[in-house]
């Protein structure tokens, strides 16, 4: 089973989109924010990173650099309303920039 953790600011859309990959079989943890989600990658890993690029205290791109620093190589999907980042993005080996 993929192991999936979403990284959002935004506390419904993490509710209502873990629900449905909860629906469909995966293991899947939420973070409200950059610096929590360095913590659960810290203590437990996850196939996929799905994340928000705009969030206070560490941005989506911030969090996919200090991932890549570590040798994080999993599977890291920004998730957005902004396609300011999108070349960014790719700097930190994203999947994809959707």
């Amino acid at each position: 089973m993929k192991k999936i953790l979403m990284v959002d600011d935004d506390k419904s859309f993490l509710k209502v989109y873990s629900e449905i990959l909860r629906g469909k079989g995966y293991d899947t943890s939420v973070s409200e924010g950059g610096r929590q989600a360095l913590e659960l990658l810290a203590a437990d890993y996850y196939d996929i990173v799905l994340s928000d690029v705009a969030m206070p205290e560490m941005n989506g791109i911030e969090l996919g650099t200090a991932l890549r620093m570590r040798d994080d190589t999993g599977i890291l999907l920004y998730l957005t309303t902004s396609p300011d980042f999108a070349l960014d993005s790719y700097r930190v080996d994203a999947f994809d920039y959707l």
